[in-house]
């Protein structure tokens, strides 16, 4: 029997996930992320930037990393994308109490047939996850210019024991492009992370395009990992004590974050191991919007192995984003409940200080560690989906980079200005990692 067929018999199971606090029950319906605590938490949260700007830089604990179901000594394993390919589609999952699909259990299986003759059950993603599709190229389709030679999915798991041993799985997918001209010699690999979804696709695109003609191969993240943005409440309870709810809120979140570095580093070495003078090339990271939030704990991981880093429209604080952020309804990953009602300020003071203080893998806490990295920041001041705070608690937290700052909010700065920069960022990095005058 296979060791899929043996997981099926002990349940392939999703489950929806919400974080319990004991007040729960008083509450009547949630505050969410509304207008009444971003008003009252916003001068609150923004006011500890100054105090977060003058700590030094340090290291990452490596106990501070979450554990992952070991795979021959790694975190997870790879599993091909069968082509040819057409394109692909972000998918958000309403209901987890949809049958898993051929996909799904081709990605279980992956990890399953290293698990011996008892694997574990498999658990897959709860509400609001995501996952990509791909769908295959028509028969007799011409090869559609400028597509990914490969694309690939980098599946883990997490051991639960609830009431049997169950591994909670998740994959983050991966697209690989060569340059546009292969006689050209290639100036290295750009690791591409998008914001929220894949979003925003068309940008990403042509950024993917822009750097193929400069002479750069490119690793595109798809999208975040595929439990980024599962359905959480955290329900706080301004009278109690804050760290309790700071703990579990740190602990999901930096697991979010961790997994997306986990996912790279593992993406790199499959895309190495097939190419071994990719090893060689000079390595930078693009992160956009969500992807820029998780690029200091992705390259917190292993930042000797970068030579340059760009953020467009980042911030600092995972959890301030989502308190403040104005896409927070259509993400509708994490969620707030106050008992009572809009808490008092100190009470929001003291669980900002309390989430920071345990959450080595919020970016907050991880941008020191990686200022060594020369990195650019594209900035909007009118931002907020990110808001424009938060990307200057950022940059101060990386150690004041060079920063290009415009005047537009979020789409603007995506939409209008960097199409208009696209050339000076790509100049930017030639300089700074390709090895270009």
């Amino acid at each position: 029997m296979s060791p899929l067929k043996k997981s099926r018999q002990q349940g392939i199971r999703r489950a929806r996930v919400r974080v319990p606090h004991s007040a729960r029950d008083r509450l009547g319906p949630g505050a969410g992320l509304g207008d009444a605590f971003a008003g009252c938490c916003a001068a609150a949260l923004l006011c500890l930037v100054a105090l977060a700007s003058v700590c030094r830089a340090q290291q990452v604990d490596p106990a501070a990393w979450p554990a992952r179901f070991a795979v021959c000594g790694e975190r997870g394993v790879i599993r091909e994308i069968e082509g040819p390919f057409g394109d692909w589609a972000v998918l958000r999952i309403a209901s987890s109490g949809l049958r898993p699909t051929r996909q799904d259990l081709a990605d279980a299986d992956a990890l399953l047939q290293h698990c011996g003759d008892e694997p574990p059950a498999i658990r897959f993603e709860n509400d609001g996850g995501m996952f990509v599709r791909f769908r295959p190229q028509p028969d007799g389709a011409a090869p559609v210019e400028g597509a990914p030679v490969s694309a690939f999915v980098f599946v883990s798991a997490s051991l639960a024991d609830d009431p049997e041993p169950t591994l909670d799985l998740q994959r983050t997918w991966f697209a690989f492009y060569e340059p546009a001209n292969p006689g050209d010699a290639p100036r290295g690999v750009v690791l591409i992370a998008p914001g929220m979804f894949g979003t925003p696709e068309n940008v990403v695109e042509a950024m993917v395009q822009t750097l193929r003609h400069a002479g750069w191969h490119v690793l595109r993240m798809l999208t975040q990992p595929s439990r980024f943005t599962e359905s959480v409440v955290f329900t706080i309870d301004p009278e109690s004590a804050p760290e309790p709810v700071a703990r579990q809120a740190a602990r999901i979140l930096g697991d979010r974050a961790a997994e997306c570095a986990f996912a790279v580093q593992a993406a790199f070495a499959h895309v190495e191991r097939n190419d071994p003078r990719l090893a060689n090339l000079p390595r930078a990271a693009l992160g956009m919007s969500g992807g820029a939030m998780a690029m200091p704990t992705i390259l917190a991981l292993e930042p000797e192995r970068y030579g340059a880093c760009v953020l467009i429209a980042g911030g600092a604080d995972f959890w301030a984003i989502a308190a403040l952020s104005n896409y927070a309804d259509w993400i509708d990953a994490v969620r707030v409940e106050w008992t009572g009602g809009p808490p008092p300020r100190s009470a929001i003071d003291r669980f900002a200080e309390a989430y920071r203080a345990a959450a080595p893998l919020d970016n907050v806490n991880t941008a020191p560690a990686v200022r060594s990295i020369p990195t650019l920041m594209i900035h909007g001041t009118r931002d907020r989906a990110v808001p424009s705070d938060l990307g200057d608690l950022l940059w101060e937290r990386l150690g004041r980079p060079e920063r290009w700052s415009a005047p537009m909010g979020h789409e603007m700065l995506f939409f209008v200005y960097l199409p208009r920069r696209s050339a000076d960022l790509i100049a930017w990095l030639d300089r700074t990692a390709g090895g270009r005058p």
